[in-house]
């Protein structure tokens, strides 16, 4: 045990300052044209395709593909009215992998979708997804990054959705079916209001309530408040609560983060991170550190993200846990 952490204690010193090392021209000067030491010929440009090219332009059509079949399944339920509408479909993949500590290396990746269908009258939207947030912890949706989804649920849900901008609130009630053998009903509500507290600060109030015929009611709420520093930096701290008819628990956190931009869009990002629960008693499950590397390769569609982290859980008496984990991310949206 004693060698395997000496191990690992040295690769995750090594990751990090490999990271520091390969981010650190970005972290102080915006890009600039390197200058030859050694002046040569000038030479023709190589205008062959490479595979890197090849796949923005797959990366492309696929794009449009998804877009046109989600235009065609709009039109479907829209019949006689359909009308093409701007819409918020998505779909996001992420691949890599992770090292833990315990279990050594695996794969890692998730596949998320989202088909908003905005031609149904009264601006009733239908829409398709395969991941709600509610039935996830608390603990695998603000760690999303260093972890898998806490549940195994494969099923897609479906509903309708209306979006409504009041004057000081945002609200977006739905009415769905989790679509597996066992059809079963939910309904969700989720408001949103901005706080405007002083010309430093800025809040943001979440929550939602929901109900799944399966498991009762349930509500989640978030209090997320920022704060920029500097041209370069970013604190954002937030409380969240979540809690569930069917298991009468409340789960808690409590999240502190820095963010940093660096050039060309790539951002390091620290995070301090307090996970608690009420049942049997109130009292902290889990406290991790991680950084997170994000360098977009592509526009906004393709990310390469490096996340070396450290948690104390409670169900290994707060022993530490060391994790890495690498990821692309490949977005297809407009």
């Amino acid at each position: 045990m004693n060698q395997q952490w000496t191990s690992f204690r040295n690769t995750f010193i090594c990751s990090l300052v490999w990271l520091l090392v390969a981010t650190a021209p970005y972290a102080y000067s915006e890009q600039t044209e390197a200058i030859p030491l050694i002046s040569s010929p000038p030479q023709t440009p190589d205008t062959s395709p490479t595979g890197y090219d090849w796949w923005i332009e797959q990366h492309d059509n696929w794009t449009e593909s998804f877009y046109d079949m989600v235009s065609s399944i709009d039109s479907f339920f829209a019949g006689d009215n359909y009308e093409l509408l701007e819409h918020n479909s998505y779909l996001r993949l992420r691949l890599g992998a992770r090292w833990e500590e315990d279990d050594g290396l695996s794969e890692d990746g998730d596949l998320k979708v989202r088909l908003d269908l905005p031609s149904m009258k009264q601006r009733w939207n239908l829409f398709i997804e395969n991941q709600l947030d509610e039935r996830e912890t608390l603990e695998s949706t603000n760690r999303e990054d260093d972890i898998s989804p806490s549940s195994d649920d494969d099923s897609f849900y479906g509903g309708i959705s209306q979006e409504q901008d009041l004057e000081d609130w945002y609200l977006r009630p739905e009415l769905g079916l989790r679509l597996r053998a066992s059809l079963d009903p939910f309904a969700r509500l989720k408001a949103r209001r901005e706080l405007d507290i002083d010309s430093a600060w800025h809040g943001q109030f979440q929550q939602s309530i929901y109900y799944f015929h399966s498991d009762g009611f349930g509500t989640r709420l978030q209090l997320l408040f920022s704060r920029p520093a500097g041209e370069r930096f970013l604190w954002q701290v937030k409380s969240e609560a979540q809690w569930q008819e069917n298991t009468h628990n409340t789960d808690l956190a409590q999240i502190f983060t820095l963010k940093q931009y660096l050039a060309n869009r790539t951002t390091l990002t620290y995070e301090l991170g307090f996970l608690g629960e009420t049942k049997p008693s109130l009292r902290s499950s889990e406290h991790y550190i991680n950084l997170r590397y994000r360098q977009p390769l592509y526009k906004d569609k393709l990310y390469l993200d490096v996340v070396p982290a450290v948690s104390w859980p409670r169900d290994e008496d707060f022993d530490p846990e060391f994790s890495i984990t690498t990821r692309l991310e490949i977005l297809f949206s407009k």
